[in-house]
């Protein structure tokens, strides 16, 4: 077996193990950079309205390294373990693509305050978070085919690589940037507040898009970064194929192998895709007699 084909498996394994890794960790830390980014991208936007609902409070007490921070931070903690009771902190990808699969959650958690008499359906939120499972499972998915028909016809799909890595990064990329926007729509019509973000703070144009994408990026475990990381190097690896470590059979000029300049043994050790029979050594003396 040649050691393209190899050193493809063990990236395609790796790009799908990936999935297994902390995909999205919850702390009261965390949470706390979430409200600080939310309420300063606010001041930013609108210093006057950002004033009025309290954002300067939040982030003239909550920088980090206080002694108000930390004991925020602790409190919050104290809070979530209760609400986990003994679970992880963290959800791997698998287990986080299938709740967005499964979940029946009307989206209320602490923390969220929701406008008076709104709500909001299991659908919608299945419908909104689906995504989310789409772009963890869909590379995954196509890694395990590719090793599947790599290990089949014993042939490295260098095209197949360099679409699993682009599909990877694209995948991330949505999962980062258009999730986020999605949840945020479905969110906007009935979320009044959340926990130190207040309702002016939301109303202020691009700030609700931006709390949740931010949530998105603290909240990230390295599961995030090593999928990422994994498809640079698929689109790097097969790239290499096409280039410096291009298969010696891409050297041969297809007419020098039917002219008979290579022993039949020689060109079957080659990674070659089908082609026209080679002519036998009768057929040759027959061509020379002519």
């Amino acid at each position: 077996m040649k050691w393209q084909i190899v050193l493809a498996a063990l990236l395609l394994l790796l790009q799908s193990a990936v999935l297994f890794l902390p995909r999205m960790e919850v702390s009261g830390d965390r949470y706390l950079s979430v409200a600080m980014d939310a309420n300063k991208k606010a001041e930013e936007l609108s210093a006057g309205q950002a004033e009025r609902a309290g954002a300067y409070t939040v982030t003239n007490q909550y920088e980090r390294g206080t002694s108000k921070r930390e004991k925020k931070a602790k409190e919050y903690q104290e809070q979530i373990d209760q609400q986990l009771a003994g679970k992880a902190h963290w959800m791997n990808g698998w287990q986080l693509a299938t709740w967005a699969l499964t979940t029946r959650s009307g989206f209320e958690y602490p923390g969220i305050r929701f406008q008076e008499g709104k709500y909001l359906t299991s659908e919608e939120v299945q419908e909104s978070v689906v995504w989310m499972a789409i772009c963890m499972l869909g590379p995954t998915v196509f890694s395990v085919l590719t090793l599947l028909l790599m290990l089949i016809r014993r042939r490295t799909p260098r095209l197949l690589l360099l679409l699993n890595g682009l599909l990877t990064i694209a995948a991330e990329w949505y999962f980062m940037k258009i999730v986020p926007e999605q949840i945020w729509n479905m969110l906007s019509g009935v979320v009044s507040s959340f926990e130190l973000i207040g309702e002016g703070i939301l109303q202020i144009p691009d700030v609700g898009a931006y709390t949740i994408t931010t949530a998105f990026w603290h909240f990230a475990g390295i599961g995030l970064f090593a999928h990422v990381a994994a498809g640079i190097l698929l689109v790097l690896c097969s790239l290499a194929f096409f280039t410096i470590w291009k298969p010696e059979k891409e050297l041969v000029e297809i007419e020098q192998i039917h002219r008979g300049d290579f022993e039949p043994e020689v060109v079957r050790r080659w990674e070659v895709f089908p082609m026209m029979p080679m002519p036998d050594e009768d057929d040759r003396k027959s061509d020379v007699k002519r």
